[in-house]
């Protein structure tokens, strides 16, 4: 009679124990894994839109008009000669606008909301609901103010318009 040598490797026992603790690790412990990069993603899409609505104001401010994302971001407001360049120290490089209008930059999109043919405020919102970001603000440009907005997001985005009062929160900025 032969005796069986013992084989290397797992038990199928085994491998379910290991599965299941895999398993629980990535249900529980990832997430909280991502909650500081969400915050830092939504921390930084607030500040960008900030610097949006000071760049845009002081456009407005320079030249009596606004201008949409794509000037916004590779032109500098027309100044008085010996001024320095509000380019430079108000809107950073690196907002890629496409066909559409819309910015992208760190995980949050921009787009510009326009009434009555002028520009009147800008949405953000992430690019990737729940990865990139949870919150969704909106920059007044009339009142200086940035709001966090209460809706939901349709497949494009927040709407076209400007949102309903009702759907704003407090305001997360103090206004002019």
């Amino acid at each position: 009679m032969r005796l069986r040598r013992p084989r290397g490797g797992f038990t199928l026992l085994e491998f379910l124990v290991f599965a299941v603790l895999v398993l629980l690790v990535s249900t529980f412990a990832l997430p909280r894994a991502l909650e500081p990069r969400l915050a830092l993603a939504e921390e930084q899409g607030l500040g960008y839109l900030g610097m949006v609505l000071n760049a845009e104001r002081a456009w407005q401010r320079l030249s009596g008009e606004a201008v949409p994302l794509g000037r916004l971001a590779v032109e500098a407001p027309p100044a008085p000669l010996g001024s320095p360049n509000l380019h430079r120290v108000l809107f950073p490089p690196a907002l890629i606008v496409d066909a559409a209008g819309i910015g992208h930059r760190g995980g949050y999109r921009y787009r510009l909301v326009r009434s009555e043919g002028r520009w009147i405020g800008c949405w953000a919102w992430p690019s990737l609901p729940g990865y990139s970001g949870r919150r969704t603000y909106y920059a007044d440009f009339g009142s200086a103010r940035i709001h966090e907005w209460k809706g939901e997001l349709e497949s494009g985005g927040p709407p076209q318009g400007p949102p309903a009062p009702a759907r704003l929160g407090p305001p997360l900025t103090p206004g002019r």
